[in-house]
């Protein structure tokens, strides 16, 4: 299942359980609720912000900037994204404090509909991508502790008693877009003509634990 039915589906768990939630409550299960709505509503405003800038959801690249920290980041370029994320957020949970406090209680708790709703926020919850993201890099950084015991040193044989000269440039993060002369002019002159005369390759992927 691809990001995006994640998302929808998550939505439409959500918002079942958020009417099921509003149509009988259970007094007792109302702390319990509120974590797990709020939690699959923060899952969104916190996938968005991530995707916005790595295009791929949570991944290594977030992971790092949240060890590391954001230094030099430049936030005023993204105040925009900083003011709809938190406005998002204060809605939110502006939304979900009315839902625990609006409505009359219902005449019989009909605690298996009140159940029913948070298994259904739950589930909205670890079926989003946030949730599938994080446990794809768990695991990829728990399985990342084995290369010493899969690495085997590479066993090489010279052919010739002159070599040849081989340079690699590895520009991260440079797109092709920079390479458009009517957007970026006399940018990158200089690897323009570098790669008319050299193999290049494109969607290079770093695997995840490498750095």
């Amino acid at each position: 299942m691809n990001d995006h039915a994640r998302l929808w589906l998550s939505a439409v768990l959500l918002i079942g359980g958020l009417y099921l939630y509003r149509q009988t409550r259970a007094p007792k299960l109302k702390p319990l609720f509120f974590v797990l709505a709020l939690a699959s509503v923060l899952s969104y405003a916190v996938y968005g912000a991530a995707y916005y800038f790595t295009g791929d959801g949570i991944n290594d690249a977030v992971l790092y900037h949240l060890r590391y920290g954001l230094a030099g980041a430049g936030f005023s370029s993204y105040l925009g994204l900083i003011a709809a994320t938190s406005t998002f957020i204060i809605l939110s949970m502006a939304l979900l404090i009315r839902l625990q406090r609006s409505g009359a209680e219902p005449t019989h708790q009909r605690f298996g509909t009140s159940y029913g709703a948070h298994v259904l926020v739950l589930v909205a919850l670890a079926l989003h991508p946030t949730a599938a993201d994080l446990y794809g890099l768990i695991g990829n950084s728990a399985g990342a502790t084995d290369f010493s015991t899969f690495y085997r040193t590479a066993s090489l044989t010279k052919t010739a008693d002159v070599g040849k000269n081989f340079v690699v440039i590895y520009a991260e993060g440079l797109e092709r877009t920079y390479f458009d002369e009517t957007i970026f002019p006399g940018l990158i002159i200089g690897l323009r003509e570098l790669e008319s005369r050299s193999t290049y390759f494109t969607n290079i992927k770093q695997v995840d634990g490498t750095g």
